[in-house]
Parts: structure tokens; sequence; C-alpha cells
């Protein structure tokens, strides 16, 4: 048996309930028999075949809502661009378009790096620096950025999944939401887990987790830089989400 949520597709057969959300349904086709889905398992993409009369419906429901999530998606990565364009173009004192070496310490201090010597500082660049021009551009920064965040957000899952079981429940999800410094009750943080946990179950896998999490460390991480001025001193630039 089938079902289709707003959330994804729950399949039931003799073994019990499992759930998809429409994060992990990679593709969804007909099929001579009915419908084939192509969906995300362990980060392996396995397919699945069910018969049905109403193939072509389930297909075009699936896709639309899939276009929906992409849309999203695509807004929010436009969003944060900007959101990094602004610090870039902050940290670019010399408005060269790039990140030279001596620009580089007071992004990396907003990160944690609060004390790294000339050759630590020489090493970022050269993990930044694809093209090896000797500096950081934009896209460069941005990709840096991206890879930053989702290893932070690897971390932190496996730091609150004690038990090493591949999930955190919503009380670990809030513990952690709180430790960002979000101001967020019980009931808000029900309410985000719940457009992944598409089964209701009250667990939240590393996957869900990071599309959960992510918006919210991109703002935590581009909210505010400590840049240096032109004159010399360094000043707080903050940036509203």
């Amino acid at each position: 048996k089938m079902v289709v949520t707003s959330l994804g597709i729950q399949l039931t057969d003799s073994k019990g309930t499992v759930a998809y959300n429409f994060f992990k349904l990679v593709r969804a086709e007909e099929s001579s028999a009915g419908i084939t889905l192509t969906v995300l398992h362990h980060k392996a993409e396995i397919k699945l075949g069910f018969a049905t009369s109403h193939a072509a419906g389930i297909v075009a429901m699936l896709r639309h809502q899939q276009a929906k999530l992409s849309l999203r998606h695509d807004i929010q990565q436009h969003k944060q661009r900007l959101r990094l364009r602004a610090v870039f173009n902050l940290a670019d004192t010399d408005r060269t378009g790039c990140i030279e070496i001596d620009e580089l310490p007071p992004l990396l201090q907003t990160l944690g790096h609060l004390t790294l010597s000339r050759a630590e500082i020489e090493a970022k660049v050269k993990e930044m620096d694809l093209d090896c021009t000797g500096d950081i551009s934009f896209d460069e920064f941005a990709l840096w950025m991206q890879n930053h965040q989702e290893k932070e957000l690897l971390e932190c899952f496996n730091y609150f999944d004690r038990n090493n079981s591949g999930t955190i429940s919503i009380v670990e999800l809030a513990q952690m939401i709180r430790s960002m410094g979000e101001q967020m009750t019980m009931e808000q943080i029900k309410a985000l887990a719940e457009r992944v946990d598409s089964d209701n179950s009250g667990e939240i896998d590393c996957d869900e987790f990071c599309v959960l999490l992510k918006p919210m460390l991109s703002l935590s991480d581009c909210a505010t830089f400590y840049v240096a001025q032109e004159n010399g001193s360094t000043g707080v630039v903050a940036i509203s989400g």
C-alpha cells in the first residue's frame, strides 16, 4: 500500500510502514505495471516498483511536490548567496573582487578560528583557493562556506546522536537549536521537525537534520561579522535574514 501525503510517501507491507519524505525522492516514473520510485536510502539510490492503474496522476502529483521543493531550495540558495556576497564585499577592503590573505583573518575569527598563526591562515587560503591564484574569489568563498556549514552540521548531529543510532529525538533537536541561540518554543521546534518527519516517528536522521538546520546555521554564521575598516579599526557588521 502506498499513501502520498504533503510530506512524502508512506509505504506499507507485511513488514510494516516505511516513509520517504520528498527530500529523499530522486525521481518518479511511469512503468509498464504502474510506477517506479527512485529514493535515497542510507545515501544510496534504490528503486521501488508499484502496480497501479493511477500511475499518471500519482507521478504528476509527486513531480509537482518535487518542483515546489526545488523552487523553495533555489530561493533559499539565492538568499544565502546574497548574504555571503555582502559579507564577501565587506571583507574585500581593497575592492579587487577577491579576498587576499591579509583580509581573511576577520572572516575566520567569526567562524571560531580566533588565534590562527600565519602558517595556519596560509593553509586556509590554499584550502579555499581552488584555482591556485593566491587569493579567494566569491565562488570559492561561497563553496567553502557551504562545505564548512555541512561539516559543522554533521559534527553537531553526531554529538547529539549519543547512541550512534543514526537519528536524534525531538528533545535532542530542541537542545541543538537552543544551543545555537535560537529562541524557539517546543511547539515551534516540533512544527519544524514535522516538515521532514513524514512517518511521525519523532526521530530525525542526518539528512533531515541538515535540511532543517542549514538555514539557521547559514544565518547564524553570516549574521554578525567582525571586519577590518579602511581606517584600521574593527567594526561589527550585522546582516539580517
